[in-house]
C-alpha cells in the first residue's frame, strides 16, 4: 500500500466558511495529554495520548514518558489534580520543575496537598504539553 499525502494551507469547514491556518492547527494542538488514576496501587493512565508508560518515582512523584519525543526541552506543560482527604479537605496542585525534571522523552510532575503541601496519591492528576515534536 502507497503512503498518501495531504497537503494544504487552510482548513474550512464543509459550507467553506470557519478557516484556519494549518499552521494553527499544528502549533496549537496537544502533543501529550494524560489522565493518571494515581491512587491506584500501580498509577495507571485513565485516558491518555502520546504515553508509552508511566514511571511511579516516589509517593506523589510521577514520570510520563512520550510515545514522540518533542523538539526540545521548551515545550508547555499544564496541569491539575483533584484529591479529597479523610477529613474532608479538598484540593491538590501538580507541580513541573525545569532542569532535569524536563526531557524530550518524558516529564517528572509531582502532586502535592494545598493545606499542607504533603506529596499525595490524588485520585486524578492530569497534565496536557504543548510544543513541537521531533
Amino acid at each position: 500500500i502507497m503512503a498518501s499525502e495531504l497537503r494544504v494551507d487552510t482548513l474550512k469547514d464543509s459550507s467553506g466558511n470557519n478557516s484556519v491556518g494549518m499552521a494553527y492547527v499544528a502549533e496549537g494542538s496537544a502533543k501529550m495529554w494524560l489522565c493518571l488514576n494515581a491512587e491506584a496501587a500501580t498509577p495507571a493512565a485513565r485516558d491518555s495520548f502520546n504515553i508509552s508508560s508511566i514511571t511511579d518515582v516516589t509517593l506523589g512523584h510521577y514520570r510520563p514518558n512520550y510515545s514522540s519525543s518533542m523538539n526540545n526541552t521548551d515545550y508547555s506543560t499544564t496541569g491539575g489534580a483533584s484529591w479529597e482527604s479523610p477529613d474532608g479537605n479538598y484540593g491538590s496542585v501538580v507541580s513541573f520543575r525545569s532542569g532535569s525534571w524536563f526531557t524530550s522523552s518524558s516529564l517528572d510532575m509531582r502532586v502535592f496537598r494545598t493545606d499542607t503541601y504533603a506529596e499525595i496519591e490524588a485520585m486524578e492528576a492530569m497534565i496536557t504539553i504543548h510544543g513541537d515534536l521531533a
